[in-house]
Formats: C-alpha cells, sequence, structure tokens
C-alpha cells in the first residue's frame, strides 16, 4: 500500500510539474 501511495505521488508531482511548465510556456509565448 505505501508504495502504491508513493507512486502516484510521484505521477501526480510529475503531472503538476508538466503542467506548470506549460503554463509558463504559453505565458511567454503569448
Amino acid at each position: 500500500m505505501r508504495t502504491y501511495w508513493l507512486h502516484s505521488i510521484w505521477v501526480l508531482g510529475f503531472f503538476l510539474s508538466l503542467f506548470s511548465l506549460q503554463v509558463e510556456c504559453s505565458f511567454r509565448f503569448a
């Protein structure tokens, strides 16, 4: 169960960083 939580948190952080990077790029080229 602990590994599942760790994996879900890692995936969430990955998508969050990807989203923030996309937003930063869109703001830069807007």
